[in-house]
């Protein structure tokens, strides 16, 4: 029986496992573990810069308060948020662009109505967005 494993803990004098997990432990990690403990990921800033590099974002990026916070805060300009407000509305518009017919009152002679509700959708998008720009400028005033 010589070759039996010996055990492990009889050599190990202190708590292995809480000094392996806790990487400030360690003399040389002392530094990292200072820098990181006071970073936060910026979402106004990533989005901000992952529109100008022309990536995929959520659309309250574009329209309302997390677009408005990110012009605030001076990440990104309008200009730079049009084309993809656009790209935006043109999905829309490829999704939405049907004819509703209603009438304009409930009496059967009433004369039928006939709109694009793209339309609506994109002025309540803008007025959205003018909205939150307002009360992001009053907060920031």
């Amino acid at each position: 029986m010589k070759n039996e494993p010996k055990a492990v803990g009889r050599f190990v004098k202190d708590d292995v496992w809480s000094a392996s997990v806790s990487r400030g432990s360690h003399e040389i990690y002392k530094q990292d573990m200072q820098r990181t403990k006071s970073w936060q990921p910026d979402s106004f800033r990533i989005n901000a810069e992952r529109i100008r590099a022309g990536e995929l974002v959520a659309d309250h990026w574009l329209f309302g308060r997390q677009a408005a916070g990110m012009i605030v805060m001076g990440y990104i300009s309008e200009s730079e948020l049009e084309p993809h407000r656009q790209a935006l509305l043109a999905e829309h518009a490829k999704h939405r662009d049907y004819w509703v017919e209603t009438k304009e009152s409930d009496d059967k002679d009433a004369k039928t109505i006939r709109f694009n509700p793209y339309e609506d959708i994109k002025a309540e998008l803008y007025a959205k967005h003018e909205a939150a720009m307002a009360n992001a400028r009053k907060r920031n005033a």
